[in-house]
């Protein structure tokens, strides 16, 4: 599960930005398998090139 990173809680700090690239995973979220997510003001993320073999291919 994620292929870019596995984690409990994702917030991108303000002003930030994040770049998941050529990620893969078998199964939940080519990109990023997250329990929560929530992006601050300000901020950006780019999933580029991500699969997964089952379910989401970027965000779990």
């Amino acid at each position: 599960d994620g292929g870019g990173a596995r984690v409990e809680n994702f917030t991108p700090g303000t002003n930030s930005s994040t770049i998941f690239r050529s990620c893969r995973a078998g199964q939940d979220g080519g990109g990023l398998d997250a329990s929560t997510y929530q992006q601050e003001a300000g901020s950006s993320v780019l999933f580029e090139n991500c699969s997964a073999d089952t379910r989401q291919s970027a965000l779990a």
